[in-house]
């Protein structure tokens, strides 16, 4: 009877193992982040950058985002994972060319007039097959706050009927002085 009990506790050990490995490859989708660092030595897919908030209120930081399949791509939600001390003012996409993704001051009117003047919410964004496009926050410190971090964005979306996410690799900071930026744990 024990041995019974065992192959039991087995199978259905198996059959949850079978299901959560199925919700985790839900997950999986056309949309891949570009992780984008201007430093050869860094792993794009895992990386991090601190932006001097020197006399801006808000910093601008995003991800370029692609889609690889042959059919469009509805951006849904996009949460700031492990995100610790950071208030999000927008989210917003850009048109561009490949590359420009990265931080700087927000709004980024005085920067890339042209294009800060075709943004559209990222919450929405159809992403059409084959196309590149930068999703980025605009973002400032909590209220008392030296420095704020955010672990990587995760960007849900559908695609053919769909739910997926998408993970970034990059953790952005923000702070006053990224010299005294906390080592992460």
């Amino acid at each position: 009877m024990a041995s019974f009990f065992r192959a039991l506790t087995v199978v259905a050990l198996a059959a949850l193992t079978l299901t959560l490995a199925g919700c985790a490859s839900s997950t999986d989708g056309p949309l891949e982040t570009t992780g984008v660092t201007s430093d050869p030595e860094l792993d794009p897919t895992s990386y991090s950058v601190c932006q001097n908030l020197g006399s801006h209120d808000a910093i601008t930081f995003g991800e370029e985002v692609a889609n690889t399949s042959d059919l469009p791509i509805a951006i849904t939600d996009i949460e700031l994972v492990e995100n610790d001390g950071l208030r999000v003012i927008e989210m917003f996409s850009i048109p561009g060319p490949n590359g420009i993704v990265g931080t700087d001051a927000y709004p980024m009117d005085n920067v890339l007039p042209e294009t800060w003047e075709a943004r559209v919410p990222a919450l929405g964004l159809i992403v059409q097959p084959g196309e590149v496009s930068h999703i980025l926050i605009g973002a400032a410190l909590d209220a008392g706050r030296d420095y704020g971090t955010t672990h990587h964005l995760e960007i849900s979306y559908t695609f053919s009927g769909a739910e997926h996410t998408a993970l970034t690799g990059g953790t952005f900071s923000v702070a006053l002085d990224c010299d005294e930026l906390p080592e992460a744990e």
